[in-house]
């Protein structure tokens, strides 16, 4: 039978997001949950909330390369989430109307729906030995993640600059979840936006949606007819266009971050230095991911001894 150690470890991973997701109520906190928090250690929050779809392309662009140096044919597996990646808890926001016109709908990209069940069927065409190597060489275990040699456990580090950066990063989401009184998307005054600015106003562009999900709209008209780094075509930017400016004439940012500051301000403020910390590491991982993607570094090239 053939082992499926990775796909439990992904499903694991996984889990973080949902987490974040969460209706957490009867935290008890005092007034000091609605401390101001500064706008800087609010954005970094959000920003590491947010889960970038850049950090698992890269990663698997990278262990694709390094199976295939050891001799698999590994297939590209990756599933792409279904909404615009959004703000803190919250998805289908996005940041700026540039944004919404370069990045679009993750939902209209050609994606890996059942990513696990290709690999499994990948898997299932070696013999025992080479399915035995692949577990080991690939995908690997848990055991002494900082210095395991399989290529998903060298992937990871080198993108995130170690294994404790990694963990420390998919905590967050946990963190935070713990510490809120309720999920930001069930503030009233983010739902009275959403209901009475923003869904009123794309009905005005001819868009009826159903909350933040006008990428139900693109996904329902236009289908999956890009790839990764391919933009979005003339029909999915006017779509996107409209979406951001309804959402910024419900001013849906500054309620967003209100609310965030509301239900785990407390949280934010005791926890400020670490948050800013993870943020830098944050980005450090995104600019090494942008590198992966755009090619300028391969498996070939990085330092296998992160």
């Amino acid at each position: 039978m053939v082992n499926r150690r990775f796909n439990q470890r992904i499903a694991h991973v996984v889990v973080f997001t949902a987490i974040s997701a969460i209706l957490l109520c009867g935290c008890g906190y005092d007034d000091d949950q609605t401390a101001a928090v500064p706008q800087t250690l609010n954005n970094a929050v959000a920003d590491l909330l947010g889960r970038p779809t850049e950090l698992s392309q890269a990663k698997e662009m990278l262990t694709i390369q390094c199976a295939r140096e050891r001799g698999f044919n590994m297939p590209q597996t990756l599933t792409v989430n279904t909404g615009a990646e959004g703000y803190a808890d919250v998805r289908g926001v996005f940041r700026s109307r540039s944004e919404a016109e370069s990045v679009g709908y993750p939902s209209v990209t050609v994606n890996y729906d059942g990513g696990s069940d290709v690999l499994n069927a990948y898997q299932d065409t070696l013999n025992s030995e080479e399915s035995e190597r692949f577990d080991n060489e690939v995908q690997g275990v848990l055991d002494n993640p900082e210095t395991n040699s399989a290529c998903w456990f060298q992937a990871t580090r080198w993108i995130y600059g170690s294994w404790s950066n990694y963990t420390d990063w998919s905590h967050v989401s946990d963190e935070y979840g713990r510490s809120k009184s309720d999920t930001t998307l069930n503030d009233p005054d983010v739902v009275a936006a959403i209901r009475d600015e923003y869904m009123p106003c794309m009905a005005e562009y001819g868009y009826k949606v159903r909350g933040l999900r006008a990428y139900e709209i693109a996904q329902k008209e236009f289908g999956a007819y890009r790839t990764y780094n391919e933009p979005p075509d003339e029909r999915e930017k006017t779509l996107a266009r409209h979406d951001f400016d309804c959402q910024e004439r419900a001013d849906l940012m500054d309620k967003l971050d209100a609310a965030m500051q509301r239900t785990a301000g407390k949280w934010m403020l005791e926890n400020e230095a670490m948050l800013l910390e993870r943020h830098e590491l944050l980005e450090q991982a995104m600019d090494r991911a942008k590198q992966v993607i755009d090619g300028s570094v391969t498996y070939q090239t990085i330092d296998k001894r992160q």
